[in-house]
């Protein structure tokens, strides 16, 4: 979760069974979301391969996502427009698993649906040109606020710019809170008691020391004073 780093994607992953724990204590009117894990299909989608041969891959981990999360009704899916120019044909072999995987389930009806359905690549007012350290945040903010509607859909974030960066900032420190402190995290009370252990012994530490020095031109006229901030000073620094 450091900033200005890619995340992997397990910590993607993580979230996804955070997310699906979550739909456990969703308001009625919330739609039911079901969230795959990119560890679990990533492999069901190699360009070098038959979609024959890694459909199988594609059907037991849905299988095993399902297994632990029964979530049983589809309702509206909307694909949109092609978006090949983009994602080349990621969206059409994961297409093309998701329908052949209905109709070995027996949704014949909803399979011949999604079967005429396009992926899409949505425009947002959000979308960056020049980032793309932080596409793991954007995804996770998305996992996190989309609910099956686009046209209605609203995550907050503002446009590419500084501000945005603020906002990815904080997302970053808020996931990893909630992904360490999540009740279904083994090991929370180890880290909860970790982090008050932590805050309590840096309590009696300066964490950024202030120096003021002199600088001036090589005859040593015009000097002037200035502040900086030394390097933070606590147990992390120490090997």
């Amino acid at each position: 979760m450091k900033s200005n780093t890619k995340l992997y994607y397990s910590i993607i992953d993580t979230w996804s069974t955070i997310l699906n724990d979550s739909e456990n204590y969703k308001a009625d009117e919330s739609p039911m979301r079901l969230f795959c894990t990119v560890g679990g299909l990533i492999w069901s989608l190699d360009l070098n391969k038959k979609v024959a041969l890694t459909y199988p891959i594609f059907e037991s981990n849905v299988n095993d996502m399902l297994s632990k999360y029964p979530t049983r009704k589809l309702q509206h899916v909307d694909m949109g427009e092609d978006s090949k120019a983009y994602y080349g044909k990621i969206p059409s072999i994961l297409h093309s698993h998701f329908v052949k995987y209905l109709q070995w389930k027996g949704f014949q009806i909803k399979s011949q649906i999604v079967r005429k359905l396009k992926p899409s690549y949505l425009s947002m007012p959000w979308q960056t040109k020049r980032n793309s350290n932080d596409c793991g945040i954007f995804r996770m903010r998305h996992m996190e606020t989309y609910k099956g509607d686009p046209k209605n859909w609203e995550a907050d974030l503002r446009k590419e710019g500084s501000g945005q960066y603020k906002q990815i900032f904080k997302l970053r420190a808020k996931y990893n809170n909630a992904i360490l402190s999540s009740g279904i995290n083994e090991k929370r009370n180890k880290v909860i008691t970790e982090a008050q252990d932590l805050f309590k012994d840096d309590a009696h530490h300066t964490l950024i020391k202030v120096a003021k020095t002199k600088v001036g031109n090589a005859e040593g006229s015009n000097k002037k004073s200035v502040t900086f901030s030394s390097k933070l000073t606590t147990k992390f620094d120490v090997a």
